[in-house]
């Protein structure tokens, strides 16, 4: 079998589809010359050719009656990490038809029947709003050797790709960044007691409208999680990890953030509002609730934010 190899992403040599999605929604830009690249539109998959005899993702996949007659893109976990995961997506088109992650029985780490119960769980008390951005379990199917998840594929780009691809990234998504404080409002007050557990840019989708049109990698969600957690990770990332263009502070990013004045700081503020006014709860309350995140989870970003109330 003749691949095109990118990194840990690999895919038929020649199959336009799968490349073309890299492309455009998965492949990371880092250093200034890929990103400026990539904002002119002109960000290319540099891949190199060989042959091999298969991948054990790809082949076990590639049995699933969703595989029949679909090109392929397989994300490979880490060489060095005991994990032993990967993802394949597989295509109708030019977009992917559904998603499967694999996991080796040996691997280290959760097993996918955590993801698949927590999404069943999930499911139901879903509403007609929140129903089409969130997968769907497929099928579930373990060998002698692995698990696989099938996933329904959720259209978008992901908050973190779009950052990467901007001049001024925290100017230009702060459409993005209030979405998907409405968003998880709105996911928490209509499942009440369930959390995603790790909501973050990368694992948050936008339609061209800026709208959220999909969220995924639920392996840490939880019908009973702390839904707190998921409020406050994303305005920190947005606020201190934003792709740039120098070597800001993180420590001083977070400062100018959380201190009620400019345009960021703005922006977090109107996140907060936001995703109180759809969650149902006091805007004090998600203060409160932030010094704590802080005090156990950033114990330097909670001494700037005492230190400034």
């Amino acid at each position: 079998m003749r691949v095109a190899e990118s990194g840990r992403f690999v895919h038929p040599a020649g199959a336009r589809a799968p490349r073309q999605y890299l492309e455009r929604n998965l492949l990371s830009m880092h250093g200034r010359g890929m990103r400026l690249r990539a904002i002119a539109g002109s960000a290319r998959v540099h891949a190199r050719e060989r042959d091999v005899e298969s991948f054990d993702a790809v082949r076990l996949a590639s049995t699933l009656d969703v595989a029949r007659n679909a090109d392929w893109l397989l994300l490979r976990d880490y060489d060095d990490n005991e994990r032993d995961r990967s993802v394949v997506f597989l295509f109708r088109d030019e977009l992917p038809r559904a998603v499967v992650k694999v996991r080796a029985l040996s691997s280290t780490g959760s097993s996918l029947t955590s993801e698949a119960a927590a999404l069943q769980a999930i499911a139901p008390m879903l509403d007609v709003r929140l129903r089409p951005t969130v997968p769907r379990v497929e099928e579930f199917v373990t060998t002698e050797s692995h698990e696989l998840l099938v996933l329904s594929a959720l259209p978008g780009r992901s908050l973190s790709i779009l950052m990467q691809r901007s001049l001024r990234p925290r100017v230009t998504h702060v459409p993005h960044l209030l979405a998907a404080g409405r968003w998880l409002g709105h996911f928490h007050r209509v499942t009440r007691t369930a959390a995603h557990g790790d909501f973050w840019p990368r694992n948050i989708l936008f339609s061209p409208t800026n709208e959220v049109s999909g969220v995924v990698d639920w392996e840490h969600a939880n019908t009973l999680g702390s839904q707190w957690n998921d409020v406050f990770l994303l305005p920190v990332l947005f606020a201190t990890d934003a792709p740039s263009w120098g070597m800001p502070d993180p420590q001083d990013e977070f400062r100018r953030a959380f201190t009620k004045r400019g345009a960021l700081a703005d922006a977090i503020d109107a996140y907060f509002r936001i995703y109180a006014s759809e969650a149902g709860v006091e805007r004090g309350m998600v203060e409160t609730q932030f010094a704590r995140y802080l005090r156990a989870t950033e114990p330097k970003l909670y001494d700037i934010y005492s230190g400034m109330r």
